[in-house]
Formats: C-alpha cells, structure tokens, sequence
C-alpha cells in the first residue's frame, strides 16, 4: 500500500448487535487497525452522550485513519457523521429487538442501556439506506465475521 492510501471500512448498528466483536476479529483478519468509536468517544471531555462528543469522536478519527486500513465499529446514527468520516464500505449489522435486550442484560452494568434506548436506536439506525446490512440474528460472531470478509473482499 502507498504511503497516502486508505481504506476504510465502518461497521454500524445498534447495541448488543456484535459490530466490536466483529470488528476487531475482521481487522485482525484483514490485517487491519481497528477503532472502537465508544472509545475515542469517551475521550471527549464532559457527556460522552452529547451531541459535542459525536462530533469530537468523528474529528479525532478523521485524523487518526488519513492513510492506512481501518475497521471501525460505532453506532453511527448520524448520516452526515458517517459522511464525513468518508468510509469506503459500510455495514450495519442488525438483530431482532428481543435479541438485542437479552445481549444488553449480558453486557457489563455500567454499558447496559435502557431498553426504550435500545428500541430508539433499532429503529433509527436502519434509515440510512444504502449499506450493506449483514443480520446477525442466530449467527455466530465467526459467522458474522466471515459474512463480512466475503463482501469486502468481493468488491
């Protein structure tokens, strides 16, 4: 790869739909980086919920994925947010509701969301239109993640 190449891949969904765990194990495969968006996010300093922290957490991954083959995984519910971060592929990973609350109620205390913000997020998330949607109901995370190797490696 020259020096000034990029590829970028971002996979999007709602909580507990397994877009970290797939993720980090397609970057691995591909010999890519990985970002976690929650991360870079949490960085920002005050409500890593708000609005400044969405913002904050795009700018700093505009920088950190210039040049070089990244994965990155978030919820991306803003389509100019996904826009900006200019991604050469994009996935949104998806799950039957019920699934999603089980995955949270497995999820350390302090990640675990309130199901009306697991709801609005199901909801929102599959606006966008255009992606690549990978349903990861009744899949295992090795089955998620092959789905995605074969659709990126087959552009």
């Amino acid at each position: 790869m020259a020096k000034d190449e990029r590829t970028l891949i971002l996979i999007r969904g709602p909580s507990g739909v397994g877009k970290t765990s797939a993720g980090r194990a397609l970057a691995a495969r591909l010999g890519y980086k990985f970002i976690d968006e929650d991360e870079v996010r949490h960085l920002f300093k005050g409500d890593c919920l708000c609005a400044g922290a969405f913002d904050f957490a795009v700018e700093q991954m505009k920088k950190m994925t210039r040049s070089g083959s990244f994965v990155v995984a978030g919820c991306f519910m803003d389509k100019h947010c996904v826009d900006k971060l200019a991604p050469d592929e994009v996935f949104l990973l998806t799950a039957h509701l019920p699934t999603l609350f089980v995955r949270n109620r497995g999820m350390p205390v302090g990640m675990q969301m309130a199901e009306e913000r697991i709801r609005y997020l199901h909801d929102t998330m599959e606006k966008f239109g255009g992606e690549k949607v990978i349903d990861t109901e009744d899949k295992t995370l090795e089955q998620v993640v092959d789905e995605l190797y074969q659709i990126h490696t087959c552009m």
